[in-house]
């Protein structure tokens, strides 16, 4: 294939800007079909529709008193630039020109990739001039603290198991040796994966939304002050990291457990459907059990028991797979 049109398929159709729309709606739908059977609440919207995008379409976007509308329009074009960047240069099944500059794809960058949109949603709700938005910020900062050291141990975990830093190589087996090595791969395996996914909710957090007669309204945020174009863009940037972010996690967590073509596809589709699904069940039943999100301090949810045990097993894994290792001279 010439290398402009495979460049020009892979920016806007797959697994570009037309992949992840379409996506990034159906996987919004599911998740707040979810959300809405798993909460009660039958006005619960999805993440992004077609009707949303035709209303914002023909609204016209109000500057924001005393914000920087050059700033602004930075940090809205950063938030989709970033996951839409990670879709792109994520070797999907079937996607044959994974990386348009014929470079292997780093998986350290595309982990960097998918921080950029919470952090510029968070950067726009603290320049914009609104004690609610910059509220909202703060909020935002105390929870994505909280889950970037499971995020980060979950992707070097990944990397170290598989002993390559490209995503390339992660569609390849893992190296085995003894059976009681195997098992602790898996285990360790398995305990990245788990608190991998348990970040899915934080790095992948919608704006508010209320339902008012029928109408479907901003309920609180970073987004508060936008309309129009801009708050469509910040919409979608949205809902294209939520499709960005279990692709990535399926890219590295399930697609090696799958033997390539047809059947590797369908686990990595399936996956996507999948965490969607339990990430709005996730995301209506929660309020019932959660009680004390907004008095954490920034690191208290990577020390809650949970996840603190689940790294330690990780980490008691590790040497015990490199004790096992030098013992049989693996």
């Amino acid at each position: 294939m010439n290398p402009i049109i495979g460049a020009f398929i892979t920016i806007f159709i797959y697994p570009g800007a037309l992949f992840a729309l379409v996506a990034a709606v159906l996987l919004g739908w599911i998740r707040g079909y979810a959300r809405a059977t798993a909460s009660g609440n039958t006005n619960a919207a999805p993440a992004i529709s077609f009707q949303e995008i035709t209303r914002r379409t023909r609204q016209q976007s109000v500057e924001t008193e005393g914000a920087s509308f050059a700033v602004t329009q930075i940090l809205i074009i950063s938030a989709i630039t970033a996951p839409l960047l990670a879709l792109v240069f994520m070797p999907f099944p079937g996607n044959n020109n994974p990386s348009i500059t014929q470079f292997p794809t780093d998986a350290i960058a595309e982990a960097a990739l998918l921080l950029g949109m919470p952090l510029s949603k968070i950067l726009l709700g603290w320049v914009t001039p609104s004690p609610y938005t910059r509220l909202a910020a703060i909020r935002s900062v105390r929870s994505l603290l909280g889950y970037i050291v499971p995020f980060v141990y979950a992707i070097t975990v990944a990397m170290a198991l598989h002993g390559s830093l490209t995503m390339e190589g992660f569609f390849t087996p893992i190296p085995s040796g003894t059976a009681l090595h195997n098992y602790i791969i898996k285990f360790i395996w398995l305990v990245a994966g788990i608190i991998f996914f348990m970040c899915v909710p934080v790095f992948t957090r919608l704006t508010p939304l209320r339902a008012d007669f029928g109408a479907i309204e901003l309920a609180a945020g970073e987004l508060t002050e936008l309309s129009g174009g801009q708050l469509l863009v910040m919409r979608a940037a949205e809902a294209i990291q939520t499709v960005a972010f279990i692709a990535f996690g399926a890219a590295v967590f399930v697609a090696p457990l799958l033997s390539a073509g047809g059947l590797r596809a369908a686990g990595f589709i399936a996956a996507l459907f999948i965490v969607a699904l339990l990430l709005g069940i996730w995301e209506g039943a929660a309020p019932r059990f959660r009680t004390s999100e907004d008095y954490m301090q920034p690191a208290a949810i990577w020390n809650n028991p949970g996840l603190l045990i689940l790294e330690a097993a990780g980490i008691f894994g590790f040497f015990a797979l490199h004790a096992i290792s030098a013992y049989f001279h693996l």
